[in-house]
């Protein structure tokens, strides 16, 4: 899966030009971006995938897929049948936002019998994704000073530290990417 920022961004934010930490640096990259997939429930990252998605029949017309945006509906198979491409006046299958949309059929009940061929993710990362994994990954960075230390007492003075997996500013960032259709 692809890194979520870049070493010049991290560079950048961090005011640093001195390629000394490059290496670390480049693996708290990978390691933050496999963190945000993890955290934001994305099988393969935001960017555009193709997947397979077996599926329950609900019965109904319409079925929320698990990624999104989607970008096209390669095909929908109902207990071993396709079912052809239709819209909103053609018998068959559309989509719109996260969800497939059956026209003169229904995802028959069932336990597996839909699986839906799609592609969704964005064709370019968000902005606001962007900062996010570069503000993580300078915390973590900078965690690295106070590891273990919640606080530091000297010559009259209390520093204390975050000590928080992640910040609360990156999670809320996170929160808007999060992948929450049931599974």
């Amino acid at each position: 899966m692809p890194d979520y920022t870049t070493l010049a961004a991290v560079k950048a934010y961090l005011k640093s030009t001195a390629p000394t930490y490059d290496a670390l640096l480049s693996t708290l990259i990978t390691n933050c971006s496999d963190v945000i997939d993890a955290y934001c429930n994305r099988e393969k990252g935001f960017l555009q995938a193709d997947y397979v998605e077996p599926r329950d029949g609900n019965g109904g017309r319409q079925m929320a897929l698990r990624y999104g945006p989607i970008v096209t509906v390669a095909s929908v198979v109902v207990n071993g049948r396709a079912l052809p491409a239709g819209s909103v006046t053609q018998p068959g299958f559309y989509w719109a936002d996260n969800r497939v949309i059956l026209n003169g059929y229904v995802f028959l009940p069932g336990l597996g019998n839909v699986v839906i061929s799609y592609s969704a993710g964005w064709a370019a990362l968000r902005p606001s994704l962007v900062q996010a994994a570069t503000e993580y990954v300078a915390y973590v960075y900078k965690s690295s000073d106070h590891i273990a230390l919640a606080s530091l007492s000297g010559a009259g003075e209390t520093t204390a530290y975050l000590t928080a997996a992640m910040p609360d500013g990156v999670k809320s960032v996170l929160n808007q990417f999060r992948r929450v259709v049931p599974a």
